[in-house]
């Protein structure tokens, strides 16, 4: 072999290693970036998207339990866990499909059907805490001093017994929020006046 062949064989060995080199500096710099995706996604718990059945207006107020017109006046994120504490083993809770709502505190203005305190809290499915994220898709949302009107069904038994909790389950059938010129409106709904509701209570 040739001096001049010879520099060719070095000069393409050498670049062979510096192919090498690269390539390996970027498998690495993308796994401490997928690492580090990885990391981010560790606090999300999903997403999930609620498939709601919606009554007939009529069958609505017939259903619920209690209709109440009340005031936003805060919110906070909870464990969806027995004791409302964020679990222990949150690898666990994830892999089990554990969940975040957001609870809402309510200062009752009028009732039209029922009875509940002057002040209550409701629970709504996704939330932040912590942290950590769930996301729920079609629920309703609130802010602090919007005044709504919640149609709220009770949870039963096999018996027909209510069973007590310390706040409602709100689905976004049964959540109205006060427009500018005070009617109640909903998505699904539109537009509704207290009167409409209390002449399809009484009716």
């Amino acid at each position: 072999m040739d001096e001049k062949s010879h520099m060719k064989l070095w000069i393409i060995i050498l670049a062979a290693v510096f192919i090498v080199v690269a390539a390996a500096g970027v498998y690495t710099a993308m796994n401490k970036m997928d690492a580090k995706e990885n990391k981010t996604n560790d606090t999300d718990l999903g997403t999930i998207m609620i498939n709601w059945y919606f009554p007939e207006f009529p069958q609505l107020v017939d259903n619920s339990d209690l209709i109440v017109v009340a005031t936003v006046t805060g919110e906070k994120g909870v464990w969806d866990t027995p004791d409302g504490q964020k679990p222990a083993n949150m690898t666990e809770y994830k892999d089990n499909y554990g969940q975040i709502s957001t609870e809402y505190t309510f200062q009752t203005d009028d009732i039209l059907k029922g009875t509940v305190n002057d002040t209550f809290t409701g629970r709504v499915k996704g939330g932040t805490l912590d942290g950590y994220t769930f996301t729920a898709q079609k629920v309703p949302t609130f802010e602090n001093n919007d005044t709504v009107l919640l149609f709220i069904q009770y949870p039963k038994d096999e018996n027909g017994t209510v069973i007590q909790q310390n706040y409602v389950q709100i689905g976004f059938p049964n959540a109205f929020i006060e427009t500018a010129n005070g009617n109640f409106t909903s998505e699904y709904y539109g537009d509704v006046t207290l009167t409409q509701v209390k002449e399809e209570i009484a009716s």
